[in-house]
């Protein structure tokens, strides 16, 4: 297990988080049917951090801890989001709450996102049987 994904249940333990939510980057005009992978570029990156999404589920399913056993891991389209943090932050608006960067002002907008359903349903990262990748 990377010291990522480590942390990322250390954390999960810490909250007693019911969820985690691994935003997945997905090219502006593609179809749902072309979001499979081909390609380069963020299409490309589509691919690794939906292994990612993965690994973290496997890590859960195989974790110690009864409460991270339990923890769900969705996947959810994080298009736009570092544009629309950068915009808010230009405008002086304050984005999550606090003073954040880019990457947590993009981490905030992706959370309001999936929790109102504004860009599409999370997609469940269910563990591979037998292993991590």
């Amino acid at each position: 297990m990377s010291a990522t994904v480590a942390e990322i249940l250390r954390v999960a333990a810490d909250e007693c988080a019911d969820r985690i939510v691994i935003g997945i980057p997905v090219p502006p005009g593609l179809a749902a049917k072309d979001r499979r992978g081909r390609g380069r570029g963020a299409v490309q990156m589509h691919v690794v951090c939906e292994r990612f999404a993965g690994e973290v589920a496997d890590a859960c399913a195989r974790s110690s801890d009864e409460t991270v056993r339990a923890t769900r891991v969705y996947a959810y389209d994080e298009s736009m989001t570092s544009k629309e943090a950068a915009e808010r932050m230009a405008d002086g608006l304050r984005v999550g709450g606090g003073d954040e960067g880019l990457d947590s002002a993009s981490a905030a907008i992706l959370l309001e996102r999936y929790f109102d359903g504004s860009h599409g349903e999370a997609k469940v990262v269910e563990p591979k049987r037998g292993g991590g990748w």
